[in-house]
């Protein structure tokens, strides 16, 4: 097990290019604040802690399946394409202030209090079963259609 904390492992010489291996289980707090990122590759299951991607400048992402990722941790990044896998839990204020267009949000994902706030790009949102959502999950923003089907919470 290894746990990123200040040597994170590059997949480019540039550094901004980062793909965290199957053998991680947990990003540390900050680990990747004000990183520079412009890609990342996440494995499953993983942990991702507070504000761990904070302030970067990733544009696309795939959260894959039983990731859990903590409060702010992917705040202020350019986000526009976000992929979401079953079973992922997304912390409070996780992908604030983004540039998220569009969401299909799978079964089993966690949403937390403010964690899609402020995306004025956000126009459409489509939420399959088995979803829990906090409040103000997606203040903010600019919405003019959501689906959501029965088993909504």
């Amino acid at each position: 097990m290894w746990i990123i904390d200040y040597y994170p492992i590059t997949e480019d010489e540039t550094g901004k290019h980062l793909k965290i291996h199957d053998s991680v289980t947990t990003i540390n707090y900050r680990a990747f604040f004000k990183y520079g990122l412009t890609k990342l590759i996440l494995p499953a299951n993983i942990k991702i802690g507070k504000e761990a991607f904070f302030t970067n400048q990733i544009k696309e992402l795939t959260i894959p399946k039983g990731v859990e990722i903590g409060e702010s941790a992917f705040r202020y990044n350019k986000i526009e394409k976000l992929t979401l896998s079953q079973n992922v839990m997304i912390g409070d204020y996780a992908f604030r202030s983004n540039n998220i267009k569009e969401l299909i949000i799978p079964e089993g994902v966690r949403i937390g209090y403010k964690a899609f706030n402020n995306n004025k790009n956000l126009t459409k949102i489509t939420l399959s079963p088995n979803v829990i959502i906090f409040q103000q999950a997606f203040s903010y923003n600019n919405i003019k259609e959501i689906t959501i089907p029965e088993g909504v919470e």
